[in-house]
């Protein structure tokens, strides 16, 4: 196997392990409901690091099981229902 399809191997692999956290949603949080009073509105919040960096990742072609997927051109990979992998 040469280095550069090693690497992509390593990193399909790597990505299907973290599959389970990337199909987890983040809930909103619980709304108040008591009275609304008018607050003076503040900054949006800047995203963090960590969020922008999973933004980056939701956005690769990710494509959910059960179904095949490519690795490489050079093998195929099964990919179950509740997992996804790039292709």
């Amino acid at each position: 196997m040469g280095g550069k399809s090693k690497l992509s191997y390593i990193a399909v692999v790597s990505l299907l392990i973290a599959t389970p956290v990337l199909s987890q949603q983040k809930s909103a949080p619980a709304q108040p409901n008591g009275p609304r009073t008018q607050q003076p509105s503040a900054p949006a919040p800047q995203p963090s690091a960590q969020d922008t960096l999973w933004a980056q990742i939701e956005k690769l072609g990710w494509k959910t099981g059960p179904t095949q997927g490519d690795i490489a051109g050079i093998a195929t990979i099964v990919v179950p229902k509740g997992s996804a992998c790039l292709g």
